[in-house]
């Protein structure tokens, strides 16, 4: 879990491979969710999210790693 700075925007530095689940909640708007979001080492992947409004419902990623036979391919 991770907390968005001012800007609203948040990072999860020192991922591996793989792939991530992203959820994000906000007070006074319903949850929003990717799923299988790729994620490749050192490279900077931006996802922003649309939320909408309604009832209460913070950030949460699901890290996936890339099987090591999958990896060497």
């Amino acid at each position: 879990m991770t907390i968005t700075d001012e800007r609203g925007e948040y990072a999860f530095p020192g991922l591996a491979d793989g792939t991530a689940d992203l959820g994000v909640r906000a007070r006074g708007y319903l949850p929003a969710l990717k799923q299988d979001v790729k994620v490749e080492g050192l490279r900077e992947v931006r996802q922003d999210f649309l939320l909408e409004r309604g009832r209460e419902v913070v950030a949460t990623v699901e890290f996936k790693p890339v099987p090591e036979q999958a990896a060497a391919i």
